[in-house]
């Protein structure tokens, strides 16, 4: 698919092109509300003030998750080093993350989707949720904190050694790139660094030891890992069963404003346009969509109308049946 879009279209360089200052308004505004409502939380000392901080301290991890997104593909800043520190020590390690395990992580998915090896694949594979039963109990994963369990025990004991041959390359505008070879050490000591400095600041803050599991790792493996998660599954989910043949599964979902901050923020709803050009970063994704439309009458992709409806419309498709023909 992506293939046969690039090949037929050639994407406006001006597309690929980097503004870190547009990112930095983007990174600094998400921080700067994580640290309003840390600030409210420790002036105001009580259950109905730190239950509406929780809430929006998780959607803005969300924020900060879709922002190391482009840092994994390199299209924060046009220095790779400087990417990559930046992402490294204020994105992934915040987040939990080691940046070289969720960059090899994610770029498999890129170069698998739909695939058994895809990393994703337990996201939108419906064999599992086929039921109502069985979607019930996803979705109540997702947010309890057991999906974050899952993910990282993959991530963390062999998924990066396994999926190390798959990401030999990355075909950006300035063509093949080698693949990732970040220190998973380094990596790992600045997740360590980066929890006891938040754990810190938080305790600082409010007086109570405990207010780094509530005000920060709470809203991380809950909130962030579900909607993560939940939008992955609606971008690549199939109403048919899957039988081992390719389907679709690249999905762009036209969201109204709210649902887009939530669940999808910094243009992941472009899901579709992006898989077509990984290197076109998130902030020039709409007017790629424009390019699409203006230039290719038959889109590469398909597109949904919301998140809530393509949850709505899976659950009216349960149980799932086996595709005709």
């Amino acid at each position: 698919m992506t293939d046969a879009a690039t090949n037929v279209l050639k994407v406006p360089a001006e597309l690929y092109r980097l503004r870190f200052g547009r990112f930095l308004e983007d990174f600094v505004f998400t921080w700067a509300l994580i640290a309003a409502a840390w600030l409210v939380a420790a002036k105001f000392k009580m259950w109905w003030v730190w239950v509406p901080a929780v809430l929006i301290v998780g959607v803005q991890l969300n924020s900060l998750s879709n922002l190391l997104h482009d840092a994994v593909h390199w299209r924060v800043h046009p220095s790779r080093r400087f990417n990559d520190n930046l992402a490294r020590w204020f994105l992934a390690a915040p987040l939990l993350l080691p940046l070289s395990v969720i960059r090899t992580s994610h770029l498999t998915h890129h170069r698998l989707l739909g695939d058994a090896a895809d990393p994703d694949i337990m996201y939108y594979g419906n064999r599992a949720k086929a039921t109502r039963l069985g979607f019930v109990a996803f979705l109540l994963m997702l947010f309890s904190g057991l999906q974050f369990l899952r993910v990282g025990l993959k991530l963390l004991f062999g998924l990066r050694k396994k999926a190390a041959a798959a990401v030999s390359t990355w075909d950006g505008p300035e063509g093949p790139v080698p693949a990732d070879r970040s220190s998973l050490r380094l990596d790992v000591a600045a997740v360590v660094i980066a929890q006891l400095a938040i754990a810190a600041l938080l305790w600082a803050l409010t007086g109570y030891w405990w207010a780094y599991g509530v005000l920060w790792l709470l809203p991380a493996i809950s909130i962030l890992v579900g909607l993560n998660s939940l939008r992955t599954f609606c971008e690549h989910i199939e109403m048919t069963l899957d039988d081992g043949r390719p389907l679709p599964r690249l999905y762009t979902t036209l969201s109204m404003r709210m649902e887009r901050h939530v669940i999808a923020p910094m243009n992941m709803n472009y899901h579709g346009e992006h898989h077509l050009q990984v290197a076109v970063p998130y902030y020039n994704l709409p007017k790629l969509r424009e390019f699409y439309r203006e230039n290719c009458p038959a889109m590469p992709y398909a597109t949904r109308r919301s998140y809530l409806g393509t949850l709505r419309d899976y659950w009216r498709a349960l149980p799932l049946k086996e595709r005709n023909g």
